[in-house]
């Protein structure tokens, strides 16, 4: 059995009804409303508002701003800042390339920071001590030898 509406003989199937608005016969479709805005009649589409900015109509765009540097007007652009590579192929750097750089210095503080940290893993198993915990001991002395002026008797400063 399906459930009794008031003046619906029981068994035949409910028919769907709409909520009734103010004014409007019962059984006729509710009219899909809008809200209103102030002096805007009912029923008219509401026009999307855009945020006002300071002392600018609202009926105006706002127009994007760019930042000004000292003594440029804000209606010219600013000059680029690096040199002028206009015509000059992509992918083609804007000066000559330099002569390769002297890098056996380099190569050389690599290989002693690996060979500190080596020597600061294997004392580490040894004492059972965490690398940085030793590392952080080794650098407060050698930082009190600098205070005290002693000089190094070894120029070997991975001797722990």
């Amino acid at each position: 059995t399906t459930p009794n509406t008031i003046g619906q003989p029981v068994g035949q199937p409910v028919a769907p009804t709409t909520p009734n608005t103010i004014g409007q016969p019962v059984g006729q479709p509710v009219a899909p409303t809008t809200p209103n805005t102030i002096g805007q009649p009912v029923g008219q589409p509401v026009a999307p508002t855009t945020p006002n900015t300071i002392g600018q109509p609202v009926s105006q765009p706002v127009a994007p701003t760019t930042p000004n540097t000292i003594g440029q007007p804000v209606s010219q652009p600013v000059a680029p800042t690096t040199p002028n590579t206009i015509g000059q192929p992509v992918g083609q750097p804007a000066s000559p390339p330099e002569q390769p750089k002297d890098t056996s210095k380099m190569r050389h503080r690599v290989s002693v920071r690996d060979e500190i940290y080596t020597k600061l893993k294997e004392e580490s198993k040894r004492q059972g001590k965490p690398v940085v915990q030793l590392a952080t001991e080794a650098i407060a002395e050698y930082l009190e030898k600098i205070r005290k002026n002693e000089s190094l008797t070894t120029t070997d400063e991975t001797n722990f």
